[in-house]
């Protein structure tokens, strides 16, 4: 068991979970997508961007996570303490496949 809150959401749920008590966010957005101004409430020091597009084969002009992206998110959520995160929201564009993964790397 964590010991903190963990959601997951997509851009369409994104304003409505950082109402209940949010601490912390991981973003995984398109690579030319703007970060949701609703993101502001969170202090920049709690939350961390990534950007590559949520695909599955190789394609022309697709931006894939690279090795160092994941090593860039154990990174930071190692370095969290469980005294700073509340809750932590891990959110992409349909809350589905990025960010599931994304967070099933921090929970290993």
């Amino acid at each position: 068991m964590l010991p903190f809150t963990l959601s997951i959401c997509g851009l369409d749920e994104l304003n409505g979970f950082l109402n209940t008590g949010v601490t912390h966010v991981i973003s995984i957005l398109d690579p030319d997508y703007p970060v949701p101004d609703g993101l502001a409430k969170i202090a920049s020091e709690n939350r961390i961007v990534f950007r590559f597009d949520d695909a599955t084969v190789p394609g022309a002009g697709r931006i894939h996570p690279a090795s160092t992206d994941i090593g860039k998110l154990v990174e930071w959520s190692r370095s969290l303490t469980d005294s700073q995160v509340k809750h932590l929201l891990v959110h992409c564009h349909a809350g589905i496949s990025r960010s599931t993964a994304a967070a099933a790397i921090i929970v290993a």
